[in-house]
């Protein structure tokens, strides 16, 4: 299973992670004027984000 994640480490994408969700969650939020749908949209980005490292990275090791 480690040999699947062979790209940067977890440490780099939860800096990644928390420095895009820092930057998009108040621009979600007046935009959308609800805690918690922008609370859901940033949570679908992250979401997003992760399977695409999942899936980029997960193809250079085939």
């Amino acid at each position: 299973m480690t040999a699947f994640f062979s790209g940067p480490p977890l440490l780099v994408h939860l800096v990644i992670i928390a420095m895009v969700n820092g930057f998009f969650f108040p621009i979600i939020y007046n935009w959308s004027g609800s805690l918690l749908y922008a609370f859901l949209i940033s949570v679908g980005i992250l979401c997003v984000y992760g399977l695409m490292a999942i899936w980029l990275f997960g193809k250079r090791k085939r």
